[in-house]
């Protein structure tokens, strides 16, 4: 009952939170526009999230394996609630990125120690709740995305600033209201709790587990630059409304929630690669093909590259979640978001410049082939399990 309720918990709790994020999301790349004129400034916004968010990955994963997870995901959430009143009270470019900062660190807990706890809480069906808890995650941004869109024009800019803070409030309490960790064996405090880090090295230097960081890193920069120098391009090249690039949102967010759906359900049944290489290569034909296309049809292949970025998340945290027992979800989760935060750091500030060079096209182009060549190299890693998994 317990893990029933803890389950029931997160998953309401992400959707509401998220449900926040969407709502706030498309307003700040114009926002920060309209302050700066900047597309390097727009491509900050990711890089301040993920400056934080990398710093207290791998700390907080070992607190969180030694001391629970519960309580700081529901720090997280007041964090983060603080950073959406620090964005209600911005009046320069500066002080969003100073609450994009501090929304990196609140955030951090949310996406690593959950699935942490599940992976835990259901071992044999681990990648198949993982994707539910995402699939809330997403669909709460494609909600909030889509309520944005209709209220656009009618809800003053500060009112979603104003939301998004007591959807934080909300979501950290009834993450407080989940079930007990002790109760579920979810807290490790009366065991043994060390890392062996020179076992965690030998494991993250494995030529299939190394090609799995690789794409982490894709991924991370795809998740960046969709939210923040994707809007831009059409909000600039294209000249479209932040009303309408909020319809790329809805795409990509629609496109990472099915994913979740089903990539957990293909990853538990037919194995870990087959998500994650079919996952880089749509993210390939998508990022390559947009820019070529009109507003209408490039949404459509957006949604295709999300739906690949959805599949590849499945697969590669199941797999790196498969790789270590119970005492160490919570380092191998933060793990994981450390690469992604690694390229949703740098992908979106190394976009920016090469459109400040005028070179934004061949950047999408660039990034495409390197996710279709790192998806090679993963399937020839795992060429063995490939063939195994497929008997």
């Amino acid at each position: 009952m317990d893990r029933k309720r803890s389950l029931l918990m997160l998953n309401c709790a992400i959707y509401l939170f998220m449900f926040g994020v969407g709502i706030i999301t498309p307003i700040l790349p114009g926002k920060i526009l309209a302050f700066s004129g900047s597309t390097v400034q727009v491509g900050l916004l990711a890089s301040a999230f993920a400056c934080s968010y990398l710093l207290v990955q791998i700390p907080l994963g070992v607190l969180a394996d030694k001391f629970g997870y519960k309580t700081f995901i529901a720090l997280g959430y007041f964090i983060c609630g603080v950073a959406g009143f620090i964005y209600l009270l911005a009046g320069s470019s500066t002080l969003i990125l100073v609450g994009r900062f501090m929304q990196g660190i609140g955030e951090a807990p949310l996406w690593a120690l959950a699935p942490a706890i599940l992976s835990i809480l259901y071992p044999t069906s681990k990648a198949r709740v993982i994707g539910w808890y995402n699939a809330s995650l997403h669909i709460g941004l494609t909600s909030g995305s889509i309520c944005g869109f209709v209220a656009y024009g009618y809800l003053p800019e500060q009112y979603a600033f104003i939301i998004f803070v007591l959807l934080c409030l909300v979501a950290g309490i009834l993450t407080l209201m989940g079930g007990d960790e002790k109760a579920l064996h979810c807290s490790p405090r009366e065991k043994d709790c060390s890392v062996d880090w020179r076992a965690f090295l030998q494991l993250i230097t494995q030529r299939k587990i190394f090609c799995v960081l690789l794409g982490i890193v894709i991924y991370g920069a795809g998740y960046g630059i969709y939210i923040t120098i994707i809007p831009a391009f059409f909000l600039e090249g294209q000249h479209l409304s932040p009303n309408s690039v909020g319809l790329l949102f809805i795409g990509f967010y629609i496109g990472i929630s099915i994913a979740q759906l089903i990539g957990g359900y293909v990853a538990d049944k037919m194995g870990r690669v087959l998500p994650m290489v079919t996952g880089l290569s749509l993210f390939a034909v998508g990022q390559i093909l947009f820019p070529f296309f009109a507003v209408s049809y490039a949404i459509v292949f957006l949604s295709i590259a999300s739906f690949g970025l959805g599949l590849f998340l499945i697969g590669s945290i199941a797999i790196l979640n498969d790789q270590v027992d119970s005492n160490s979800k919570g380092l191998i989760s933060g793990l994981f978001y450390l690469f992604w935060g690694g390229g949703y750091f740098l992908g979106p500030m190394i976009l920016g410049y090469i459109a400040e060079q005028g070179y934004l096209i061949q950047g999408f182009i660039t990034l495409g082939g390197m996710s279709a060549f790192v998806g090679l190299l993963l399937l020839l890693a795992n060429r063995t399990v490939v063939a195994r998994d497929a008997r």
